[in-house]
């Protein structure tokens, strides 16, 4: 009788050990998943730090690059616009030669009409 008595205690303490461990087992279980989404998230974060990096790098390089072409295309107008009144200087100082020389020559007709006359 105490054999039997005794047989509810023990399979109520087996049961209760299992249950322990079944709940041990489901921390351990809960436990490792948030490791491992903990390490996902680090390594998405990591990864889109990453790109975020690479996308800003890429970005200053854009910006660098059209600020380049930028100034190269206004020291091209200037020295553009440099010829330009460089020329323009040259074509009055040119119409202003031929002015005098025309001045000179009609002086010269004056004075040998003046000449021819006394």
């Amino acid at each position: 009788r105490d054999n039997n008595a005794s047989k509810p205690k023990r399979l109520d303490h087996i049961l209760e050990i299992r249950a322990k461990q079944q709940d041990q087992l489901k921390r351990n279980v809960k436990s490792t998943r948030q490791q491992q989404k903990k390490k996902r998230q680090t390594i998405h974060s990591s990864f889109n730090h990453d790109a975020a990096d690479e996308a800003y790098e890429r970005r200053r390089n854009l910006i660098i690059a059209e600020e380049k072409a930028l100034l190269q295309q206004k020291q091209h107008q200037a020295q553009q616009q440099a010829q330009i009144q460089l020329q323009q200087e040259q074509d009055r100082a040119q119409q202003q030669a031929l002015r005098e020389l025309e001045e000179m020559e009609r002086m010269a007709i004056l004075q040998q009409q003046d000449v021819e006359y006394q």
